[in-house]
């Protein structure tokens, strides 16, 4: 984190959770969806991952989340809030590696389904 960050954040409302809070408590995900509520839009830089999941990003970051972490987060916040868009960022991709491709595309295509469960769930009880 850059002083300006450090700086933003102790004079701000705003909630931050580092990947060493999600490694070391044991409640982590619950405690962090308590802090949310009605309509989010989440924003995921892959650089959260750890890069034995995700090197292909600008800034690898060694003691980052792993993959079923991030879902667990994702999943959590969808319970409790209504996800009314989404955006993954920060992929630089390795030529010859396409593992780090794969899971960007995995991770979209989760949140896309994630944001539409509660759409689905509004036209059938219309029907």
């Amino acid at each position: 984190m850059s002083a300006e960050e450090a700086v933003f954040l102790a004079d701000s409302q705003v909630k931050s959770f580092s990947a060493d809070y999600i490694l070391e408590e044991k409640d982590w995900c619950k405690a962090i969806a308590s802090h949310l509520k009605g309509d989010v839009y989440i924003s995921v830089d892959l650089d959260v991952l750890d890069p034995a999941f995700m090197p292909a990003t600008g800034t690898p970051e060694p003691g980052g989340i792993a993959w079923k972490d991030l879902l667990r987060l994702i999943r959590a916040v969808s319970e409790k809030c209504r996800i009314r868009g989404f955006d993954v960022v920060e992929l630089s991709p390795i030529p010859g590696l396409v593992a780090p491709d794969f899971l960007a595309a995995k991770l979209t295509y989760r949140m896309m389904g994630y944001a539409l469960k509660d759409m689905n769930k509004t036209k059938l009880k219309r029907r």
